[in-house]
């Protein structure tokens, strides 16, 4: 991605200017937005399975590239960087899709954040952040100088509770306003789901992978 689509660009003749509003909607929907979005995320998908088998202690396939488990601190730390790396990029292009009005991009766009447990991103990002940034009522934004430590809890905390909020006042409105009982929450909102789906890709690592282990 880094080589290619710049010489791509050099020889196609492509304008280094930014896409202006009237050709922008024609972009995304065009494969040279989303080629490199989809690449990216498929790179990402490869690595996450690469290394749940690279440290099974179930499942590992007999080939050389499964047995060469980072050694030290040095190799373990650049290892954890390189993946991290991969999976920042995969986040940003699902972002970008996320963005996109037809629901199987919003679908694929999500795929890297529900790798990591964080399906409702797709949500969150679109009907809450986009509505609330930079006000109280939105978790990912922080008054100046607050930390990490504080921000990432708050953040991850609190796009939970208002997705879960955000869908609670959906099932109302359909309720003709009135409130909804437990058993409609747990059947129709769509949180219980996302965390249905975390559930299950988590058995499913357990289960056909077992634990692993980075070895100091």
């Amino acid at each position: 991605m880094y080589v290619g689509t710049p010489i791509y660009n050099y020889f196609m003749l492509y304008d280094d200017h930014n896409i202006s509003k009237k050709n922008e909607r024609a972009f995304m929907n065009s494969a040279m937005f989303y080629i490199p979005m989809y690449a990216y995320e498929f790179t990402q998908t490869l690595s996450w399975i690469y290394c749940m088998m690279l440290f099974s202690t179930k499942y590992k396939p007999d080939h050389y590239i499964f047995t060469i488990e980072p050694q030290g601190v040095f190799q373990t730390t650049l290892f954890h960087f390189v993946v991290g790396f991969f999976g920042a990029l995969s986040s940003l292009a699902g972002h970008e899709l996320v963005h996109h009005k037809h629901w199987i991009h919003k679908l694929g766009g999500n795929i890297p954040y529900t790798q990591f447990l964080y399906s409702h991103f797709w949500e969150e990002h679109t009907k809450g952040h986009h509505k609330y940034i930079a006000t109280p009522e939105d978790p990912v934004c922080h008054d100046l100088g607050t930390t990490c430590y504080y921000g990432i809890p708050k953040a991850a905390i609190g796009t939970h509770v208002s997705t879960w909020k955000r869908n609670t006042e959906r099932l109302k409105k359909l309720n003709g306003g009135n409130d909804v009982g437990i058993f409609t929450q747990l059947t129709q909102n769509r949180m219980v789901y996302y965390f249905l789906v975390h559930l299950g890709i988590c058995y499913t690592v357990h289960h056909f992978f077992g634990y692993g282990g980075l070895k100091f």
